[in-house]
């Protein structure tokens, strides 16, 4: 059975164009090999006779706005798939609010707790059956296998936390790397009555094949017939996962360009206004990652946004975890030579050569940035963790990023509101409860000055039968266990 699939209607075909439009270059300013700035070369030009008087090209002069020719459902070719995932290119400018609507209306996503956004690399893992890793060098086959488990131990904790949250993520929804692993593990979890909605979100310009997604008549394809063809490889695009439940195809005009700053900056706004309309909380999953990765868990933590990062996948998210070690060791003085002489060393260890020096500096301020808010940074380590799961690790992170808001937890076996403190402030609640009172006009004073301070409203009670929660007030905590218990 097709899930979230839908019929192509005038009345949704209507909507679609007249909200969502993508772009199209319409000023030709070739280089030296006659490619345009947009990446295509002159016959896929409308007007193929080079522009005159703009010398460089740039996205908000240089294209037009068109209808939407791409959307619908798409069926993987050759792949049995047990649903048709909705997709849709849009420009990379359209109102954030315009996508939630799309998603919790005109798609109908169940409502979600947790949006949880993986970011980072892995990119083009070698698979446990892949041919490469047989080698007769039993240490490198043994680092192999060890590799695989520590993989799988994270895809499987991702699953529980979102099943568990009733969560939606958000990844590239390329075939490869992280976003591949994370599809690969929402499958397995895939029945008839659970499917955890997979977003794959990237730039409409990287996607191989694209022309297969777009329609001849303007009005949607139904489905669109998609081939998976992961042995191509051609430079600057991916193909898509087979696994993601919908994919969002932002529009910046160019091909072959992943715009990492555009598509970042949309994700970051899009989860905030899911955050606003219902009111769901966020969390961010930090797998291995490059440059790239660093600057975006900056801009993520810059936007209250916690972030949990997965120790011993490599690169940044090692980096990450042993600069919070440090910024810990040097009593968390962000200024002091020591610690920022140190975390740069170990950041040209790590990164030892980049062309980018711009892209470079940034990510170093980056890692800075990261440490320095420690309280919406959760670091979880195999070999350090002492037995918690990744699940727990998400959940407390979460907690922690919550020093004034309260979270709200799914729990199926209550149908009450209730709020529960941690252990630790559970003893002092009944002796401030007397004083509360006298003091109520006063505080309400205070916190109404306090702009600094966001408090997250309290959900009202659902009329649904099936969106029953608690809800958990947040206390700080490094003892995972006692703060999780009330949760799992």
């Amino acid at each position: 059975m097709a899930l979230y699939s839908y019929d192509s209607e005038t009345k949704e075909d209507y909507y679609i164009t007249r909200v969502y439009k993508a772009l199209e270059c319409s000023t030709y300013i070739p280089d030296q090999n006659g490619i345009c700035g947009c990446g295509r070369d002159r016959f896929k030009h409308k007007n193929p006779e080079p522009a005159q008087d703009i010398l460089e090209w740039d996205v908000k002069t240089c294209t037009e706005r068109i209808d939407t020719n791409a959307y619908g459902s798409i069926d993987f070719l050759r792949i049995e798939a047990d649903l048709l995932p909705k997709y849709l290119r849009f420009s990379y400018d359209t109102p954030v609010k315009e996508v939630s609507v799309l998603l919790r209306e005109k798609w109908s996503l169940p409502k979600p707790y947790l949006i949880m956004s993986i970011i980072g690399g892995l990119a083009d893992l070698i698979r446990e059956d892949d041919d490469k890793i047989l080698t007769t060098e039993s240490g490198a086959r043994l680092e192999r296998i060890d590799q695989m488990k520590y993989i799988s131990t994270i895809q499987e904790g991702l699953v529980d936390a979102a099943v568990s949250t009733q969560a939606w993520i958000f990844t590239s929804g390329l075939d490869n790397g992280v976003s591949k692993l994370v599809g690969e593990a929402c499958k397995k979890k895939r029945t008839f009555k659970q499917t955890i909605p997979t977003i794959g979100i990237a730039s409409w310009g990287c996607i191989r094949n694209a022309d297969k997604l777009i329609s001849v008549d303007g009005k949607g394809c139904f489905p669109a017939r998609y081939e998976v063809t992961p042995t191509t490889r051609l430079r600057g695009l991916k193909g898509l996962d087979t696994n993601h439940t919908a994919f969002l195809f932002p529009d910046c005009g160019t091909y072959r360009n992943y715009h990492m700053s555009k598509i970042s900056s949309f994700k970051i706004d899009l989860e905030k206004q899911l955050r606003r309309d219902i009111d769901s909380n966020l969390i961010t999953i930090f797998i291995e990652g490059g440059l790239s990765s660093l600057v975006e868990a900056a801009s993520r933590i810059r936007n209250k946004i916690a972030i949990v990062v997965m120790r011993g996948t490599g690169r940044a998210a090692d980096l990450i975890g042993y600069a919070r070690d440090m910024y810990k060791f040097y009593h968390e003085d962000i200024n002091n030579k020591e610690l920022r002489d140190t975390v740069l060393e170990e950041f040209y260890k790590t990164f030892p050569s980049t062309e980018d020096k711009t892209l470079s500096q940034k990510a170093l301020e980056a890692v800075f940035k990261i440490i320095s808010n420690d309280y919406l940074v959760t670091v979880w380590d195999r070999d350090k963790s002492e037995g918690i799961e990744i699940d727990k690790a998400v959940l407390m992170g979460l907690i922690n990023s919550l020093s004034d808001a309260e979270c709200v937890i799914p729990n199926s076996n209550d149908t009450s509101y209730r709020t529960t403190t941690s252990p630790q402030t559970s003893s002092s609640s009944s002796s401030s409860s007397s004083s509360s009172s006298s003091s109520s006009s006063s505080s309400d004073d205070s916190s109404s000055d306090d702009s600094s301070v966001r408090a997250r409203p309290k959900r009202k009670p659902s009329s649904g039968k099936n969106q029953q929660y608690k809800t958990y007030k947040k206390e700080k905590s490094t003892d995972c266990d006692s703060a999780l218990i009330p949760l799992l």
